[in-house]
């Protein structure tokens, strides 16, 4: 065949090909099981799964790297079209990024042994009275000390593992936990989900956790991620990943 009759072919599969070809956006996060975590090189975890199919179902491709917030941070700051899961929604963030999706939960709760029949919990006065483990310095351990409850009543560790098998064992009566991550640490451990009772919420210091873009993102992408969170919502597939990570095993 003739070079000159070739060419159009050619030109043509090349222009299909580009049309068919998907954008790629770069996304960072940070390691925070069980949202984002890395199992033998490989990254997963509820949020990712989820951001990973808003961007399936806006028809994009993605780039997905883990860093320090430290680097999160200056790359959000200094460079175009980044995005960013999870980050919490503040006052002084509000106009510093496009917020595409609230992807998760942070609902922090007072949770006890089921079978402790001997613990009734009304309001934090009543937590008081109480054995509470905690992390020693950290949001809930500070905010719980505001309430007014003494610091006498704290049990501190330095691992969150520590805290859930004192509480099945019976050497601490309260431990403050977000619900996911409990939930989760839960299946880890082999404890039944059904053995443990959120008794009071903490709303002061629960919250959502956002996927985000800064504000030199591509507008009509941001647009189509936004959509895309819509839809995931209405299917029924972000419950499916929910569901996913909080199953018994």
């Amino acid at each position: 065949m003739p070079i000159l009759k070739i060419l159009p072919l050619l030109f043509g599969l090349l222009f299909s090909v580009m049309l068919s070809a998907k954008e790629k956006i770069n996304i960072m996060t940070t390691t925070y099981p069980p949202f984002q975590y890395e199992i033998n090189g490989e990254l997963t975890g509820i949020s990712y799964d989820i951001v990973q199919a808003i961007v399936t179902q806006a028809d994009l491709s993605s780039q997905i790297d883990t860093y320090v917030w430290n680097r999160v941070k200056r790359n959000l700051d200094t460079l175009s079209n980044q995005y960013f899961f999870n980050l919490s929604r503040t006052p002084i963030r509000e106009n510093q990024f496009y917020w595409i999706a609230d992807i998760t939960p942070n609902n922090m709760y007072l949770w006890q042994y089921r079978w402790r029949t001997d613990i009734e919990i009304n309001n934090f006065k009543d937590a008081g009275n109480y054995i509470i483990g905690d992390l020693k310095g950290s949001v809930s351990h500070q905010y719980l000390l505001e309430q007014g409850i003494p610091a006498e009543q704290f049990s501190t560790v330095t691992e969150d593992r520590m805290n859930i098998m004192m509480l099945e064992r019976g050497r601490i009566d309260l431990l403050p936990f977000g619900e996911l991550s409990f939930l989760y640490q839960l299946k880890l451990l082999g404890f039944k989900q059904n053995d443990f009772i959120k008794i009071l919420a903490l709303p002061d210091i629960s919250s959502r956790s956002y996927f985000v873009a800064n504000k030199s993102a591509n507008t009509d992408n941001v647009n189509r991620l936004k959509q895309a969170w819509d839809k995931i919502l209405a299917n029924g597939t972000y419950q499916e990943i929910i569901d996913r990570y909080m199953q018994q095993k």
